[in-house]
């Protein structure tokens, strides 16, 4: 780890490019999770799809800043990614 200088320098030490690719595509994969509980508590679901939905949307949003705060701790751009979801990476999405 770097001795002395910025925070962001001694953070960033602590993670390599894959690591940060990983957190930066994490930023989307939440957002989208936040989007698709807006959509099923538009359709006024069930009370126990409606407490799962809620639950969930609780949750993305303080994930989402907090990973867009560590990234900005790395000296990244926040929200920089595409989380898996169409962009050849290999990573979680549906199979075939």
């Amino acid at each position: 780890m770097a001795s002395g200088g910025d925070g962001s320098t001694q953070a960033h030490a602590q993670f390599n490019d894959a690591g940060v690719e990983f957190v930066s595509g994490m930023v989307p994969h939440h957002e989208q999770a936040g989007e698709m509980t807006d959509m099923i508590l538009a359709k006024d679901p069930s009370m126990p799809i409606r407490a799962l939905a809620e639950n969930m949307k609780d949750f993305e949003k303080p994930e989402t800043e907090e990973l867009n705060a560590l990234l900005e701790s790395l000296g990244e751009e926040a929200g920089a990614g595409d989380g898996g979801h169409g962009g050849g990476s290999g990573a979680a999405g549906p199979p075939g």
